[in-house]
């Protein structure tokens, strides 16, 4: 019996409504019969579990449905076939599986991690991630680990990191998801360094693990076919003039493919409204107008929360240090929060337009968590000039954090 969908050593499965899995079991075996599951918990059993029938295998193949386990674990779960009298008895244990909730991790290099390691956050075994070569672990970064990846597409687009690097948000995204629901928290690393929104065109599915957005599907349907919701930092390859003007577009075009791929049309998506850049060579309209854009894209994608970056340290010319990753997770959990209705949340980051002075325009942005020193809360504020040589928010001198800052 080989479990191939739906189960993983390891995994982290995600929780219906009422705190319990539910997840699609699929994979091959030799026999026929009845599926039956029996999962313990520090080797007991769990009450309802003993040998609980959750599908059939016939011709080869086996299909289930695993339901009702309850938020928590981790579970060691037995999978055998109750066949004809007599036949070669087929089974298959999966160990140390959690329920909780699993994230999508999409975009391109921050959302990868190019901060530095020494500045990661400690590991917490209650947050696990699904690597790119298909294993479950404690979630440690780095998260993309590009150079083992099982998918197609990531190895063609390159997966040359330089040593010491490798810190994004997503292990900081976790842990404070996890301390304010609870539960486990999993997270599936799908993002690609100078990625496009071309390249993840959610017409390229049909390639499977050729395509970013394929790969990403593949992913989801072996962890059950259900996640939580989807963190986003992706743009900064899309702000030449051309590319730029169809950023809109077509990121409501992949929301609105994912929420029909990922079978949950409120699927909430935490984005990143793409922060500075201290490179030479960048179109300061075309940056300029993603982030415009972004800080619209709730008006028009319900379900969706736009965090800003504008504020935070730099490792080098255009990613954010691994220290003040930490602050972004933290931020983008925050957000999601707010997206699935945690009163405790507080209030939504926000970007407002103020004013138009001339052809500058002023946009406020409400920061989540950051005080002054008088308690007051710490509002930004972006300069954006319509096709003028205003630069990049934040463009001129990288600021990297200082010690205690």
């Amino acid at each position: 019996m080989i479990i191939q969908t739906g189960l993983c050593d390891g995994m982290v499965l995600q929780r219906t409504r009422d705190n319990t899995c539910d997840t699609a079991v699929a994979g091959t075996c030799a026999g026929a019969g009845r599926l039956v599951a029996r999962v313990r918990r520090n080797g007991r059993i769990v009450p309802g579990f003993g040998a609980r029938p959750i599908g059939h295998a016939a011709r080869g193949r086996l299909e289930g449905r695993l339901r009702g386990l309850p938020a928590g674990g981790p579970y060691d779960i037995e999978l055998a076939l109750a066949g004809a009298p007599g036949a070669a008895p087929e089974r298959a244990v999966i160990r140390n599986v959690r329920v909780g909730d699993l994230w999508i991790l999409g975009g391109q290099s921050n959302m990868e991690g190019i901060g530095r390691l020494e500045d990661a956050a400690k590991p917490d075994p209650g947050v696990r991630a699904f690597y790119m070569n298909d294993v479950w672990a404690v979630a440690r970064d780095p998260l993309h680990n590009l150079s083992q990846a099982t998918d197609a597409i990531h190895h063609e687009l390159g997966t040359a990191r330089r040593p010491g690097i490798g810190t994004g948000p997503g292990v900081a995204f976790g842990q404070a998801m996890a301390q304010a629901s609870g539960v486990p928290q999993g997270l599936i690393a799908c993002a690609h360094g100078g990625s496009s929104m071309a390249q993840w065109d959610p017409a390229l599915k049909r390639k499977g693990g050729g395509s970013l957005y394929g790969a990403l599907l593949r992913r989801f349907r072996k962890n059950g076919g259900r996640v939580a919701g989807v963190v986003w930092y992706q743009g900064c390859s899309d702000t030449a003039p051309a590319q730029a003007a169809l950023y809109t577009r077509r990121m409501r075009r992949l929301v609105r493919a994912s929420r029909r791929d990922l079978n949950d049309p409120r699927l909430p998506w935490a984005i990143v409204q793409i922060a500075g850049v201290y490179n030479k060579g960048w179109n300061s309209a075309g940056w300029n107008s993603v982030q415009d854009q972004q800080r619209r894209l709730p008006e028009t994608i319900p379900h969706c929360a736009v965090v800003p970056a504008i504020d935070l340290a730099f490792d080098d010319g255009i990613h954010i240090s691994g220290k003040d990753q930490q602050r972004l997770g933290r931020r983008l959990a925050q957000a999601m929060r707010v997206l699935r209705g945690d009163r405790r949340a507080g209030r939504p980051p926000n970007h407002r337009r103020l004013r138009r002075a001339g052809a500058v325009a002023h946009d406020r942005v409400h920061v989540p968590g950051r005080r002054r020193p008088d308690g007051s809360a710490v509002q930004l504020v972006a300069l954006h000039r319509r096709g003028g040589r205003v630069p990049p928010v934040g463009a001129g001198t990288p600021r990297r954090r200082r010690a205690g800052d």
